[in-house]
């Protein structure tokens, strides 16, 4: 069986990381993806429609997400799909569905088209895109007895 989800969208949010009973690193962020459909109600003749996808990062990984990435920014993640229960607070049980990445890169700034280049902002660009080259291919197994240790 093959489970596997390739997502090109902006962070959400910046990452959240968090420690887990066992000492694993894990982070957590969302993404959004968009798409654009021809809708003859809209003005403009489209329609662009939102999904936000929750995504979860364990060790080094984790830790180099959460170092670099950043609310607006570009994000390559790819990953599998997973869905966990959890009971909140007042005991009620829940679910979620979450893409677990185990590879991704930083692919740019929000505005970044908008935004001129000095020497310095050239140099900054050049050690990001250097620091998104370090964090693409990290792969760290999650132990299925983790799942259990979130912490949330």
């Amino acid at each position: 069986m093959i489970n596997k989800v390739i997502l090109v969208g902006r962070a959400g949010k910046d990452p959240d990381i968090h420690t887990t009973e066992s000492g694993k690193k894990v982070a957590r962020f969302t993404v959004a993806t968009w798409e654009n459909y021809k809708d003859e109600k809209e003005p403009t003749g489209w329609r662009q429609v939102t999904e936000w996808h929750n995504v979860v990062v364990w060790g080094a990984a984790a830790e180099s997400i959460t170092k670099h990435l950043k609310k607006g920014e570009l994000v390559y993640v790819e990953g599998g799909v997973r869905t966990r229960s959890y009971e909140d607070k007042e005991k009620v049980t829940k679910y979620i569905t979450e893409i677990v990445g185990f590879a991704k890169a930083l692919l740019g700034k929000k505005d970044a088209s908008k935004t001129a280049t000095s020497g310095s902002e050239a140099k900054k660009d050049a050690e990001k895109t250097a620091k998104a080259e370090e964090m693409v291919d990290i792969h760290d197994e999650i132990p299925p007895d983790e799942l259990s240790d979130l912490p949330f």
